[in-house]
């Protein structure tokens, strides 16, 4: 089990994406995909308002990245070259403005499995708490459908307007901040009535 090394808090919440690298097909021989951009916001949970937001671009040593990567997220390796850090410079820049260590963390999808693959690669330490969320798998679960979405998907479900670009990792961050902010917003004012409560099916003990 993995030690909680702060107390997390309950009036901060930060939700991030990670963009990675990806191929046309299998990837090269000697490269496996890594992350090159960190986009994060960070969101009140007493206002519901996000106050910070960041994207943080990681220099690529695992991987180049490909037309397609290119195509879909509009990054290009020669940005990356003049503008991407080293994960470990990433990640003291982001613990010291977002203290991600003692707040709970969310993503859309399986980011967690993903960061904790690089930090491996790359010798660095992971920087969340053991609190991770994949809003994707808690919307699959709570819908009912058996179906997993994307979230500009779940968003139009709210009746909200997608925000950004898809793909940008910072833009999707706030996204998934703002599906967050709508879920919450309905949970605050809802009032469950008795025959509500009645109407819960519990099946017969096997």
């Amino acid at each position: 089990m993995e030690r909680m090394k702060f107390e997390v808090r309950n009036d901060q919440m930060l939700f991030i994406d990670g963009e990675f690298t990806c191929f046309d097909g299998p990837p090269p021989p000697g490269e496996v995909p890594e992350m090159f951009e960190l986009g994060v916001a960070n969101l009140d949970l007493r206002t519901l308002t996000i106050d910070r937001y960041d994207s943080y671009l990681i220099k690529n040593t695992l991987s180049t990245i490909s037309p397609k990567c290119t195509e879909l997220t509009g990054m290009t390796q020669e940005r990356l070259n003049k503008e991407g850090r080293p994960l470990f410079e990433v990640f003291q820049s982001f613990r010291k403005k977002y203290g991600p260590a003692n707040k709970a963390v969310a993503a859309w999808g399986k980011d967690e499995q993903a960061i904790r693959r690089d930090c491996v690669n790359k010798n660095v330490e992971y920087p969340f708490s053991g609190i991770f969320y994949d809003l994707g798998r808690q919307h699959t679960l709570m819908t009912g459908t058996g179906k997993a979405i994307g979230l500009k998907a779940a968003i139009k479900d709210f009746g909200l307007k997608p925000y950004g670009n898809h793909h940008s990792g910072v833009d999707d961050a706030i996204e998934l901040a703002r599906y967050f902010i709508a879920m919450t917003k309905m949970m605050r004012n809802f009032r469950p009535s008795e025959d509500l409560v009645d109407d819960i099916l519990i099946a017969p003990k096997s």
